[in-house]
């Protein structure tokens, strides 16, 4: 089973509250964080995260150069590696640096699994309309005088069988 963080849009924002812009973030250790972290960050958005992974990796590449090729090569491994595992924490950072609101956090087995669980208690705590929408109402038509013949479709009917 996994887990999941929920976050919310903004309140201002012109989001419905039926649950589409919901965001689910898995927890745990995000492998494309770890083999291609720049697709990671910019694919989700971190352009922060983003900014501060391209200056930690000058930094280690400095270091690199002034130390062992093996020291550089070791730090690299570790920060990919912290990377990979607070990839989801520094998602959901940015959500709420952003606005968002954690809703929650679910369970599942899988994504759709988190979904439907969540959502269906999440949308029963919704509040609900104040009136009801109601279908227009057309006012009665006017019944045909004397000498009008009513139209039923785009046959005249005047009350006798032909």
């Amino acid at each position: 089973m996994a887990i999941y963080s929920v976050y919310a849009p903004p309140a201002g924002s012109s989001a419905p509250a039926d649950g589409e812009r919901l965001v689910f973030v898995k927890d745990g250790f995000s492998f494309a964080a770890l083999v291609v972290p720049w697709a990671y960050l910019l694919w989700h958005r971190l352009w922060l995260v983003f900014c501060g992974w391209l200056l930690v990796i000058a930094v280690l590449q400095g270091i690199e150069l002034v130390t062992s090729p093996a020291t550089g090569s070791v730090l690299g491994v570790l920060f990919a590696l912290w990377g990979a595992l607070e990839a989801a924490s520094l998602r959901g950072w940015t959500l709420l640096q952003r606005g968002w609101t954690l809703a929650g956090i679910v369970e599942g087995g899988d994504l759709d699994a988190a979904e439907r669980r969540f959502l269906g208690d999440w949308l029963d705590r919704q509040p609900q309309p104040a009136t009801p929408v109601r279908a227009a109402t057309f006012p009665p038509r006017p019944a045909p005088t004397h000498g009008q013949r009513e139209v039923i479709g785009m046959f005249p009917f005047n009350g006798d069988r032909p």
